[in-house]
């Protein structure tokens, strides 16, 4: 087997590394359509806003779409951006570059009336030299049209999950030395970090560090890298003096050889090095780039799953969409955190960021944390026979390898999902083509796909292999999932296999006290039949131990413009937290109880508050050894937490009236306590 070793580096934000001004977000114009004028246009009748913005937070969360691509429901269309800015004294003889991390699903920039680029994709950045745009005497008037129109030329084509409009994360401007650290190569850091040997003894690691020389003038270059741990260097290498042509570009590669290194080992302990590269140019430092670095190897056992730095770890995790209520994809950084905090309290290990490249703030915040990611490209579902769909398809994966490839986060690039679920021309060959470009632009890490079609020539052709499956909620029993593991692994050559998707829906305003499987498309989605999906589910990939990963579907409620089920039509209730971040359901419990070492206990079904049946089961998600139930101050027994931290209680009478229902578990450094009233109306 293979041995999978990975280097990388973390950065917080491009904007973080360069004279980038957070003030550039703010004093925007927007107007939605396409109005005459609009390049050229006083935007006195424009809306004020800032950024992130999008044109979709309200109407592609309440549902009104009319098939399952999600194409309708919301307005996709274009819209257009102004912001007026000054060319400050201090720019004379620098280059400045505009980013975008993110405008969907395409863009044209526009300034001081001249046409300065385009750019196709939902979820990547990119970034344009604006420098001889800018006037030095009066104020920049930048334009952006952006436009999620639905096109056949850009991915995705089709989802569970609107696409978004709009400016919906960070514009930077760059300001930077000539010649300098290049962020035009596929709007990266212009600093790109690999490895040929990653093990506990040693580690080898390739900078190569891209140059953009403006100026007329020949000059030579040099690139110093130095690895500090905590203060102290522990390796360092200078590039060979490259001589830089007029108006040219140049790479400088150095190898560091660190001795017994600190190796990033997941949420034990998640060590960063920290990189610093400096950029010579005629003997003087012109930039310097600072920047994290993890250092770790893996490999998949096909009988034994995951392994990280030769130890077993089984990536128990969750899947994410980035939208949230009122927002929709225009989330901030505290919106991140948020997320992420929630997801590492549940004691995740592994986060799928699902469908499409998320905000690098959030692959950083792994980085320092430990969580292990997946991440892909948005091909969903079905493919474009529209020559400019592949050329899209390669670009979109180009630009997130080369974006994200330093984060040590990052374990897998994904580069589909559930491909052939629509009608769709043949997508083989295209995965296929996709598959080589991602090893040969990453060596390190594997692809991986999420499959929910038993194909063997869909199945067989990424490094990783794992599906989407639902036993409990679209077909068959919670305990099926027993045999669609089987069945996956063996179609994939028996060499692993891991669990893109499960899950179940839930509304935290609908009940049941003795649940059964509801109609998935229906009105009727009580929570406690998720825990039992989620409970049933979890055993059978514990005793299947080829399975080297498993993420639920999903984190959080989410966007769905077509459907309407459960309690609310336009959402997605798979989540284990609602849309607006308030509510943890019970499932959410189940899994902290099972991942996390924090101690804690949780009483199920506490909002079921409305009671019919005197005779009620209780169930307590606790991973302390013996739970007590109080029912009415009346102490009713003790229970011991089974091998899945579940205690329960199957019949406790409840009195007519009020009910207050207490639990108690013992920590070993104080008495933890959940508690509910249960009305019993007879």
């Amino acid at each position: 087997m293979r041995i999978l070793s990975l280097l990388c580096v973390s950065a917080a934000s491009i904007s973080s590394l360069v004279c980038a001004d957070d003030g550039f977000l703010h004093g925007w114009h927007f107007i939605k359509g396409d109005p005459a004028g609009a390049l050229t246009a006083t935007p006195n009748a424009w809306q004020s806003i800032d950024i992130p913005h999008t044109w979709n937070a309200d109407d592609a969360s309440h549902g009104g779409g009319t098939e399952q691509s999600s194409l309708t429901g919301y307005y996709r269309g274009p819209g257009w951006y102004e912001k007026s800015f000054e060319t400050e004294p201090g720019w004379k003889g620098k280059r400045v570059f505009l980013r975008f991390e993110g405008v969907s699903s395409s863009a044209e920039v526009y300034l001081n009336g001249q046409a300065v680029g385009g750019h196709r994709g939902v979820a990547t950045a990119f970034v344009f030299d604006i420098t001889r745009y800018l006037h030095g005497d009066s104020p920049n008037d930048l334009r952006i049209r952006a436009d999620n129109s639905v096109r056949p030329d850009i991915a995705p084509l089709s989802g569970d999950f609107p696409v978004f409009g709009g400016i919906y994360r960070p514009v930077s401007l760059l300001v930077k030395p000539d010649p300098c650290i290049s962020p035009l190569v596929h709007a990266s850091s212009g600093v790109r970090v690999s490895q040929r040997d990653v093990s506990k003894e040693r580690a080898l690691v390739d900078v190569k560090t891209s140059i953009d020389h403006a100026g007329r003038n020949v000059g030579n270059a040099q690139v110093v890298v130095r690895l500090m741990d905590e203060g102290r260097e522990v390796a360092s290498a200078s590039s060979a003096r490259l001589s830089l042509a007029a108006n040219g570009k140049a790479e400088c590669a150095v190898t560091l050889t660190v001795a017994k290194p600190h190796l990033w080992n997941g949420r034990k302990d998640p060590h960063l090095y920290h990189l610093d590269v400096r950029l010579f140019s005629d003997g003087q430092v012109v930039e310097s780039l600072s920047q994290d670095l993890g250092l770790r190897f893996y490999r998949i056992d096909p009988k034994q799953g995951f392994f990280l730095n030769g130890e077993p770890y089984m990536l128990r995790g969750v899947c994410r969409h980035q939208d949230r209520a009122g927002k929709g994809w225009a989330v901030t950084e505290a919106d991140l955190r948020q997320d992420h905090d929630l997801i590492y309290d549940m004691g995740a290990r592994a986060i799928r960021l699902a469908h499409y490249p998320h905000a690098d703030a959030f692959y950083a915040m792994c980085d320092r944390s430990g969580l292990l990611v997946w991440t892909e490209i948005p091909i969903v579902d079905k493919i474009s026979d529209d020559p400019k769909f592949a050329e899209n398809a390669r670009q979109q994966l180009t630009e997130m390898i080369y974006q994200l490839g330093n984060h040590p986060s990052i374990f897998a690039w994904g580069l589909s999902n559930e491909l052939f679920h629509r009608p769709t021309p043949d997508g083989i060959p295209l995965i296929k083509e996709l598959n080589r470009l991602a090893g040969e632009i990453d060596a390190v890490r594997p692809t991986t796909i999420a499959v929910n079609k038993q194909r063997a020539d869909l199945c067989n052709i990424t490094g990783l292999l794992a599906f989407n499956g639902y036993p409990g909620w679209y077909g068959g029993g919670p305990s099926g999932m027993t045999a669609q593991l089987m069945s996956y692994n063996k179609i994939g050559g028996n060499r692993g296999v891991g669990i893109s998707e499960y899950g179940a829906g839930a509304s935290v305003k609908q009940h049941e006290q003795n649940p059964k499987q509801p109609a998935p498309a229906s009105h009727w989605h009580p929570e406690e039949w998720q825990s039992v999906v989620h409970e049933e589910n979890w055993r059978c990939i514990l005793l299947a131990k080829y399975c080297w990963g498993s993420f639920a579907w999903n984190m959080f409620d989410f966007a769905s413009v077509w459907r309407d089920e459960g309690d609310a039509p336009g959402i997605n209730d798979k989540g284990l937290v609602t849309y607006d971040r308030t509510i943890k359901k019970d499932a959410y419990f189940f899994y902290q109880a099972n991942w996390s070492d924090r101690p804690m206990v949780h009483l199920t079904s506490s909002r079921h508050t409305q009671r019919k049946d005197a005779v009620t089961p209780v169930k307590v998600y606790s991973n302390l050894p013996v739970v007590t139930l109080y029912v009415n101050g009346r102490k009713i027994g003790d229970a011991k937490p089974d091998d899945l931290h579940i205690a329960r209680w199957n019949q406790v009478t409840l009195s007519p009236g009020h009910n207050q229902v207490v639990v108690r578990a013992d920590s070993p450094t104080k008495p933890l306590v959940d508690q509910t009233t249960w009305d019993f109306t007879p």
